[in-house]
């Protein structure tokens, strides 16, 4: 399953498709995810996908706490639902992403010279929203959480 996600895994945001590909394989009815459904079915049908790696999108979403968790929660429900992979298993795996996802935010300030200001108190809430939503989803937790949510998966 993470061999399929990682082949399947990409946005659509930054995406390109050929008019023919789209109407001989259109985007999937969801809710959420379409774009990583539709890449696993063109995958399946045969079809390959291509990385322009060196390409650069500037793409972002500015989050309340409840809107992180309510996204994030989306995205592992959609895992679990779509390649039975959980995210997050447990208080360990929150713990471990938790780390890696603020050293990460540590290493993008760097390279970017950024300096810290707001982004030093609202990064850690952020990621613990981040990846205790992604708990919430891969344990199955299909009730949408807050104003921000909109939807339900599956």
């Amino acid at each position: 399953p993470q061999e399929a996600i990682s082949l399947a895994r990409f946005h659509n945001v930054a995406s390109a498709y050929r008019r023919a590909t789209l109407l001989d394989l259109p985007f999937p009815e969801r809710v959420f995810g379409e774009d990583v459904a539709w890449a696993a079915r063109a995958l399946e049908a045969g079809w390959s996908l291509a990385h322009a790696h060196d390409a650069e999108v500037r793409h972002a979403h500015v989050y309340s706490l409840a809107g992180a968790l309510e996204r994030y929660r989306l995205d592992a429900a959609f895992l679990r639902h779509e390649f039975g992979v959980r995210v997050r298993t447990g208080p360990l795996a929150v713990l471990k992403g938790l780390l890696h996802e603020l050293r990460e935010d540590h290493r993008h300030r760097a390279r970017v010279a950024a300096p810290w200001g707001p982004l030093l108190l609202r990064a850690p809430l952020l990621r613990t929203a981040q990846v205790t939503g992604q708990l919430l989803g891969s344990l199955g937790w299909n009730v949408p959480i807050g104003r921000a949510a909109t939807r339900r998966f599956g």
